[in-house]
Parts: structure tokens; sequence; C-alpha cells
């Protein structure tokens, strides 16, 4: 399947690779600073507390150093603040803001959302060239660039201020570098930017950091294997150069300002929470304040944990009041089964292929890849687990998205074993009565499958996100009301009232407290879809007319509509959008009362949006 004993493609061929990257890069690029300027403000999570800490470096140029800088710095209610968190994005946004008009507030908040999508745009061009490397097929290179970056979280985190957009980026440019130690091996060069890489880790997110131990140790493992331990040695002096200048330099910052005690500047986070909390909360956080632990959300699936956390990763935007369709559910639910599941077939087969004494050296060697990638992921799901049970209750599955790469590499290894098995099977068959080649097939299969991932992205963003923020005009139509027919007005039960019906009118008496009458099952044929149920009344007292209506559950408070009555002459129209209808109660009074209801129709309404 891989042969990992391929060299770097030629000079001419690696050119092309890059330009091909350079313009997914452009193309996302241009996505996503449309997407972060059409983006209402507000929309993003922790927007303030982002635009702040980019602030700091964007007015300063430098980082901030508390208490020094206590008075310039914001903090929440919580007490906390975002300068002291690994800044990358922050530094990055600032500098990309350089190039903006900032000068009224508007321009400014705009200008720092253009950072992230530098970064996104960078995260999905480095994949795209992943991609490449692994499976040495430009469309599916094409086809892996399309369904990162346009899973629509991937686009929301791209379209506004936030750091998970930094540690997209680094965790992808080290699987990326991982995929080219796997096909490639190792060189001076690749240690660099492994190093590099790592730096830029550390100086992303926490949640980039999960991944970090995996690529060392498949790289290790090549190493070990490949590698004269002299070699090893310079090779590792050289990545060490390389992660203090990539970003380990933040924590030499650190231990510079805080002490060798502080290295990630937690004592002094917690000392400004501390001074400067103005919001008293509970000391009991995540579920373990309420006794919910793994076997709870994994195994009992509490309050669907598995089902809410693969929404939010895949696409449950703005303070998760955004979902998106099922379409987007399912095509990368699947591929994310997939992945998972391709994963447990290589392990039974590779444990086949052991007892059978049938492993080479290149089978070890894509096994322990496809296990590190496969571990990867999770190693990410169980600490995000853990810190809902532990930290906070944050169901946002955009905490998983560092592994993406990973598990979209998992997703065409299976692809590609698919496609060597179909293409075996029919150079077995000897099917010669096909024109088309499969080569050419497959590519056109490839084609029909780019193009299916930006029309899902494309129903997502035009009946989902766009009407969310900007809801379109409907027009509203009414026909002329159809009067209900006496013989459809047959009460079937009746408390505490006596029913009159006449030929043009019903009377209503009340007889008791809480009177009431239910009619049968024929009234509710007029009120299926959107309806208008109109009364006109005649009373001698004020009082309060309510109907209640049975959708299958019973007659419930929720599914009530009130009018407060007066005495004399009235007209009372009730707006229903009913999907079911089983039984219509009117509770026409409370206590005693009389009135008269001359007639009863109803008008359909017909609601579009306009176009």
């Amino acid at each position: 399947m891989y042969d990992t004993s391929l060299r770097p493609a030629a000079s001419s061929q690696n050119k092309k690779i890059f330009l091909a990257s350079f313009g997914v890069f452009i193309v996302f690029l241009a996505y996503y600073l449309w997407t972060s300027s059409v983006l209402p403000r507000g929309a993003g999570p922790d927007y303030r507390s982002n635009n702040e800490a980019t602030a700091f470096f964007f007015t300063h140029h430098r980082m901030a150093v508390l208490p020094d800088d206590e008075e310039q710095v914001y903090f929440t209610s919580h007490g906390g603040t975002r300068v002291l968190r690994p800044p990358l994005s922050y530094i990055v946004s600032a500098i990309v803001a350089q190039f903006y008009e900032t000068d009224t507030e508007k321009e400014r908040f705009l200008a720092f959302r253009k950072g992230s999508a530098l970064l996104m745009a960078a995260a999905v061009a480095i994949g795209c060239y992943g991609f490449f490397v692994l499976l040495q097929s430009p469309l599916l290179a094409l086809l892996g660039a399309a369904l990162f970056g346009l899973l629509p979280q991937a686009t929301f985190i791209a379209s506004y201020n936030n750091d998970d957009s930094a540690a997209i980026f680094s965790a992808t440019m080290l699987i990326t570098l991982m995929v080219g130690t796997y096909r490639y091996g190792l060189t001076p060069f690749r240690f660099a930017l492994l190093g590099l890489a790592t730096g830029l880790a550390i100086l992303s997110k926490f949640s980039a950091w999960l991944i970090t131990p995996f690529v060392l140790l498949f790289v290790a493992y090549v190493a070990l294997t490949t590698l004269r331990p002299m070699q090893w040695v310079r090779y590792s002096a050289l990545a060490a150069v390389m992660v203090v200048l990539g970003g380990g330099w933040w924590i030499l910052s650190n231990i510079y300002h805080y002490g060798i005690d502080d290295p990630l500047a937690m004592k002094i986070q917690q000392m400004m929470i501390d001074t400067h909390r103005r919001l008293l909360v509970s000391e009991a956080h995540g579920y373990a304040a309420i006794n919910i632990g793994f076997r709870e959300l994994w195994l009992d699936n509490y309050k669907n944990f598995i089902g809410e956390t693969l929404k939010s990763t895949i696409g449950n935007l703005d303070w998760l009041r955004l979902k998106v369709g099922n379409l987007q559910y399912l095509v990368y639910k699947s591929i994310f089964a997939v992945a998972m599941l391709y994963y447990i077939f290589r392990l039974l087969s590779f444990a086949n292929s052991g007892l059978r004494q049938k492993l080479d050296t290149a089978n070890i060697r894509r096994f322990v890849f496809e296990t590190i990638l496969f571990s990867a992921c999770v190693f990410q799901v169980y600490m995000y687990t853990w810190t809902n049970i532990q930290n906070d209750i944050q169901v946002q599955g955009k905490y998983l998205l560092p592994v993406l790469m990973a598990v979209l590499l998992l997703f065409f290894m299976a692809w590609d074993g698919a496609r060597s098995w179909l293409f075996g099977k029919l150079a077995a068959r000897n099917i010669e009565r096909i024109q088309i080649s499969p080569k050419s097939l497959y590519s056109g299969v490839i084609v029909a499958a780019i193009v299916g991932v930006i029309a899902v992205h494309m129903d997502a963003l035009t009946n989902y996100v766009i009407p969310y923020y900007r809801p379109p005009l409907y027009n509203v139509g009414v026909s002329h009301f159809q009067a209900v027919k006496r013989k459809d007005l047959v009460p079937e039960t009746v408390n505490n009232l006596k029913v009159d019906r006449q030929v043009s009118r019903i009377q209503f008496t009340s007889t008791g407290d809480d009177p009431w009458v239910v009619w049968s099952s024929n009234l509710c044929r007029y009120l299926r879809g959107n309806t208008l149920l109109r009364f006109r009344l005649q009373s001698t007292q004020r009082n309060l007319f309510q109907i209640y209506i049975d959708e299958g559950e019973g007659f419930k408070e929720e599914n009530s509509f009130k009018y407060t009555y007066n005495p004399g002459d009235e007209e009372i129209v009730f707006p229903l959008a009913l999907k079911k209808c089983r039984r219509i109660r009117f509770d026409p009074a409370l206590g005693e009362a009389s009135i008269v209801i001359q007639d009863i129709a109803v008008a359909r309404m017909i609601i579009r949006a306009r176009r």
C-alpha cells in the first residue's frame, strides 16, 4: 500500500506540490477573510478576552508582565486574563492587524480576526501537503483539504479571533511532519522542522500539547531504527535549538519573570484570579461535582454527551446556539466512524499476520504509524472528557480539532485500502467491456467527492449559518376564513359546563369551577399546519378564554393559548402552528359565567421566505 522506501519527490515535482499547497492556502485564506468580515460581532466565544489579549500585543509590541502591567490588562469577571496564556494566536493576530485600518473600534475588531483566518488557511495548506505526501495523489490531497477546511466548525474558528486556530495549525504541522518522517525518513532539515513545530505547539494552546508526545514517540521510533547514535544526538541537538526558537522561549520568559517554579505562568495566573475575581463561584466544577464520571458520560451517555460532543466538533457554533443540518453531521460522523473502524480492522489484521509470522519491516512501521495516529485521537478525547469531569463542563468538540488531521489520515488510509481491494477485484475479473479505464473512473469519483464536500458546506452556509445571522423576510398569505361545520363540533367530554349548540351559535354556561369541553377529533382536521382560529364572542363579564391542544401527549399548559375578554362583543384570533392535533379543549371561563360564540372559523396561512 505504502512504499516507505520512497525518496522525496524530485525538485520539479516538489515545486508543483508546494505551488498546489500554496494555491490551496490562497483560496482558503480568501474565503476565511471574507467569513471573518461578515460574521457578526459577538458571535465568537470569549471574543472580548481574545481581543483584549491581542490588543496588548498590538499596542505594546511585547508580552505582558504581571503584576507590572496589571493596570493595562483586561480581567474577566472570574479574574482570569489571556495575556498569560500561550500567545501564538494573539501575536499573529496583532501582526496581521498592522496591515489593516484600525482607526475605529469596528475596524480594529475585524482586523484582529484576520490572524485566525491566516492560521487556519495555513493549517489547511499544510494538511493538503501532508495528504499528498502520504497518498501520492493530488486529487486526494485536494479532497482532504476540502474536508479539513470546509468542516463547519473549522470555518467558524477561522472567522473570529481565538487561540484554537493556533492549536489546530501547530498540531497539523506536527502531524504532517510525522507523515513525512513515515514516508521519507529523517533528515537534519526534517529534524529542524520538527523542533520548530514542537516549539509552535508549545506557543499555541494546551490542547495542542497533547499530540506532541505521540509525534515525538514516532520520530524516536524511526530514529532508533534508521539512524546511527551520533546522527541521533546531532539531530536532537538541532531540534532542541529549534524548539526554543519556535516557542520554548515562552517558557524561558516565564521562568525569568515568575521563577523556575512557574514555567507555565500558572501561579501568577492564580494570583491574578484571586485579586481580580468579581464573580464568586462554587469551588465545585465539572461533572465530578454531581458524581458523573467516565462511565456515565461514555457508557451511559449522560445527557447525550457523545452526540453533543460530535455535533459541536462538526458544527454547533456561536456559543452552541447554531446547529447545522443532518447532512453535515452524517458526512463527518461517517468519516470519523470509518477512521476508527479502520484502525480496529488493521489491529486485527496485524495480529493475524503476527501469528502467521508474515510481518516485514514496512508492515510493522506502517502499523506503528497508524497506532500513533489512533492513540493520539483517543488521548485527545480522554483529556477532553477528563477536563469536563474535573475542571469545567464545556461540551465543545472544537477542543478535539487538533487531531482532525490524524482522523482524516486514518480515513484516507481506509479509502486507499478499499481502492486497492476494488482494483484487485476488477483486475482479477479482467473486465474488458468497460470503455473507461479504472484510473479515470477513480479520478472521476474523487472529483465528484470534492464537489460533494463543497456542496455540503454550501448547504450549511446557505440554509443554516446565513439564515441564523440574517433571518430572511417572509411573505405571509392568509386564505378566506372557513366556518367550522356544526356537525364537526361534537362535545366528547364536558366538565362543569353546559354546551347548547344551536344553528348559528354555541352557548356555554358554567355549572361549577374549572368548566371545559373537549371536542371530537373532527375539529382537528381544520387545524393542520399554520392556521388562524377565530371566534366571535359575546359576554356579560370580563373573563379568560383558554384553549388546549393535545398533540399526542395530553393537554399541557405549554400547548395552550389564553385570551382575556371584556363584556360585550369581541373577536378572538389564535395563531396556531401544529404538527399534530388529536383533540382540542375549550376552557371558556374561570368560575361561573355565560358566553355565546356566534361562529368558529379557520383560515390557512402560507408562509414563504422571500427569495
